[in-house]
């Protein structure tokens, strides 16, 4: 198993936890400095910070982030499956 600070590539878990709690809300800022400072696209950006919020790395960094992120994408998933159903 490969280890998870390399998983992401040079952005580590916690970077990507400590970067989301700097800029919480969707702005054109915060996707120009997705890709300006961490060098990696949005949809990129949204996966990889799905995984650290799930990560022991990036709980232990930032647990009230992490979970903020986690219950974040539960409400997409849970609204999104509301509207297909209807």
């Amino acid at each position: 198993m490969s280890d998870p600070t390399t998983i992401m590539g040079t952005v580590t878990p916690a970077e990507l936890i400590a970067f989301e709690a700097r800029h919480p809300n969707r702005t054109p800022a915060k996707t120009h400095a997705i890709r300006h400072q961490l060098g990696i696209s949005e949809v990129r950006y949204y996966t990889l910070l799905l995984r650290a919020a799930r990560s022991t790395e990036g709980i232990k960094a930032d647990p009230v982030t992490a979970r903020m992120v986690r219950e974040r994408v539960e409400r997409t998933s849970t609204n999104r499956t509301r509207r297909t159903a209807a």
